[in-house]
């Protein structure tokens, strides 16, 4: 079960002004959303699902719909991230043909899990950066034997890649939406939302590197 409360991770909040919680709706993403893509790749977001799901259009006209788990701001930030990475051929399969892991995973399937969602919720990250909302790395692995000390690397990874996106290669979708976020929520000035962002990243991974233990990132 995918848990968008994640009790356990490391919190990383935009140094920018914080988002009062009253304009971080769930709602107001998918109008964003529906706004920068809907005409273009017939795709759409809604909420209230009890887990997420991605549905491929089946039939003419019929757009894909991204769902995020209830009204979940976090939520629906996530499952963008994983369409924002997803190709062509994934994007024609339900929940892009991916096979989803219980907690309780072993050492193996745990650092599966891993690999796959470093690029998502490093997008996450930055989409969160945008919306001056908090951010929480997840290994999503309650049940499992997870320590401290794999949590930070974890972290670390999640915020080497999210510079790498915002310095150089972000997705074209990703850099689209991370866009569109940062005119609606007016977390970073016009033209140097990138830099600004690539800064507090930077900051980030220096005060992770410095602990020897779990810290915020």
């Amino acid at each position: 079960m995918r848990d968008f409360r994640r009790p356990r991770a490391f919190e990383a909040v935009s140094q920018q002004q914080p988002a009062p919680a009253s304009i971080c709706r769930a709602a107001d993403l998918e109008r964003i959303f529906q706004a920068a893509f809907l005409q273009q790749w017939r795709t759409c977001l809604r909420g209230g699902a009890a887990e997420p799901l991605y549905l491929p259009g089946r039939e003419a006209g019929t757009p894909s719909t991204i769902f995020y788990r209830q009204d979940f701001f976090a939520s629906a930030l996530h499952e963008v991230a994983h369409w924002c990475l997803a190709g062509a051929s994934r994007r024609q399969q339900q929940d892009y043909g991916y096979w989803y892991a219980p907690d309780g995973r072993n050492q193996n399937m745990q650092q599966r899990f891993e690999l796959v969602e470093q690029k998502p919720q490093a997008l996450e990250y930055l989409f969160a950066l945008a919306c001056g909302v908090p951010f929480r790395v997840s290994l999503d692995n309650l049940d499992g034997d997870i320590d401290a000390a794999r949590e930070q690397r974890f972290a670390l990874a999640v915020c080497q890649q999210a510079i790498q996106y915002c310095a150089s290669d972000m997705p074209s979708r990703a850099a689209t939406f991370l866009h569109a976020l940062c005119l609606h929520y007016g977390q970073f000035e016009h033209g140097v939302a990138k830099s600004a962002m690539l800064g507090h990243l930077q900051q980030a991974k220096c005060n992770l590197s410095l602990s020897d233990k779990a810290c915020p990132l």
